[in-house]
């Protein structure tokens, strides 16, 4: 009798033990910081979740088309991440739009998406159109072997183009594409369709031909270092701008976009870099003084990016 008590014991004591190995982290949408197209991440019990350039509010994980949300554990292996969505399969907003799963599985049922594997960190990629999550569930399990860290690698440098090259290169995407790298793109502005002080991002159109109708959408770009743009006049047409940020393909209904995706950053308009503009905010100022962008203080005659009155705007 006491030998089956033992062993009864023994069985139990290894079904706790193997319970034990598992965790169950759940995310929602208010416990991150609320940003609107950028990148954000939350940290919770070893599990980070990782979104780039997109937006996050009270209520939702907004995980923009094109771009990629990244689950990493600093210890347990990941074994499976539920997402639910707000609406379900492949619609708009839908589990069914992630794709390109970096490694494990990746399946969808009604407005619920499951990735299974065993891996320390995953990626997927909004492929075919916007993901909208409402809770996100991560099961570790510290049954798996932690892979080493990787080797660092140097910092790539960022390819420097006119519009024409971006334009080849977005014609070269499959539809709703979007590139890995980053490029810097160099143009004139010839319309802009709208700069939004309440979101602080642009939306206008460049070109090699400064009189040219058509060329390529930079699509809700911010200032150099993300910075919010508060002016609207902050870019004009006929401005010289320079872009950084990932080419996509954009594709919706019949119509094909090429555009500088959302998350890009304006790093210079008419030759002045923007570069510098939290320093000259970081300053003290007085009410009417006009300043360059290295803080320094310039009189009108000064041509160029200029802050006057914590506000940033174009002096010609």
């Amino acid at each position: 009798m006491n030998k089956i008590l033992r062993f009864s014991f023994s069985a139990l004591l290894a079904l706790v033990v193997l319970m034990a190995k598992a965790d169950v982290i759940t995310f929602t949408p208010a416990e991150f910081a609320a940003t609107t197209s950028a990148d954000y991440s939350l940290t919770k019990g070893g599990v980070t979740v990782s979104v780039t350039a997109s937006t996050v509010n009270d209520s939702q994980i907004r995980v923009f088309k094109g771009q990629t949300i990244t689950i990493s554990s600093t210890s347990a292996a990941i074994t499976e991440a539920k997402f639910t969505c707000t609406v379900s399969g492949d619609e708009k907003y839908g589990p069914g739009c992630f794709g390109d799963v970096t490694v494990g599985s990746y399946a969808f049922a009604e407005n619920v998406g499951t990735w299974t594997g065993s891996a320390l960190s995953f990626s997927m990629t909004a492929s075919t159109n916007q993901v909208r999550i409402t809770e996100l569930t991560v099961t570790i399990d510290g049954t798996a072997t932690p892979q080493p860290d990787p080797e660092p690698q140097p910092t790539p440098q960022v390819t420097e183009v006119n519009v024409e090259k971006a334009l080849q290169l977005i014609e070269s995407l499959e539809d709703g594409k979007t590139t890995t790298e980053e490029y810097i793109v160099k143009g004139f502005v010839v319309d802009v369709p709208e700069i939004s002080t309440s979101y602080g991002n642009a939306t206008f159109i460049i070109a090699d031909d400064k009189t040219a109708t058509t060329g390529l959408t930079v699509y809700r770009a911010k200032g150099h270092d993300g910075d919010k743009i508060t002016d609207e006049n902050f870019v004009k047409k006929g401005d010289e701008v320079e872009v950084k940020g990932k080419l996509q393909k954009y594709v919706k209904g019949e119509t094909v976009t090429p555009e500088i995706a959302t998350g890009g950053h304006i790093i210079s308009i008419n030759g002045a870099s923007t570069s510098n503009v939290a320093t000259v905010k970081a300053a003290i100022q007085q009410p009417g003084t006009i300043y360059n962008l290295k803080g320094q203080v310039v009189t009108s005659a000064y041509k160029g990016l200029v802050v006057k009155n914590g506000r940033k705007y174009i002096q010609r």
